[in-house]
């Protein structure tokens, strides 16, 4: 996975100081970058799979059997 410069989006060598390209200096941050597996988006996902849909689902319902209820009512 390549590093892009900031400045010309040109991809950059990993530890470089400077754009080939451009000669814009790259941030210090992007210099020793390092890549880590992308497991975030995954553990987020079936945390909201598991524990925020079916609360929204449930309340869905409730809602809607309050609204059945009223309607025999009348």
């Amino acid at each position: 996975m390549a590093h892009f410069c900031f400045h010309c989006g040109t991809p950059i060598q990993q530890n470089a100081s400077y754009c080939s390209q451009c000669r814009a200096p790259v941030p210090q941050s992007q210099q020793n970058f390092q890549h880590s597996q992308p497991t975030g988006g995954a553990v987020t996902s079936v945390l909201l799979e598991l524990m925020v849909y079916p609360v929204i689902y449930y309340l869905w319902r409730g809602r809607e059997i309050k609204q059945l209820s009223s309607a025999e009512r009348e």
